[in-house]
């Protein structure tokens, strides 16, 4: 990649915390800043760890699989969101 590693980095592990019924709730503001920050060195593995368990909601707490709908990143409310389809429509085309 040119210049792209802290996108693709932050983006895999949005798509992995999705796989795994998470998603993150910071705004694309702290997601930046907090990407610089590891990029540079400046946190240790335990601040981002922390920085996730913070940063994130189990998905199924707010609402049940069929009508977890969230806007892609950041449209209308700032944070950084993935589109969540559910497995039997993915597999159906839907």
């Amino acid at each position: 990649f040119v210049d792209g590693n802290k996108r693709v980095g932050i983006t895999a592990a949005a798509i992995f915390l999705q796989r795994n019924g998470q998603r993150l709730t910071a705004t694309n503001e702290a997601v930046e800043a907090f990407t610089l920050s590891v990029a540079q060195g400046k946190k240790s593995m335990e601040e981002i760890t922390a920085w996730f368990a913070g940063n994130t909601l189990r998905r199924f707490a707010v609402c049940p699989p069929q009508l977890c709908r969230t806007a892609p990143f950041g449209a209308r409310t700032g944070a950084l969101r993935l589109s969540y389809k559910p497995r039997h429509a993915r597999r159906s085309g839907t």
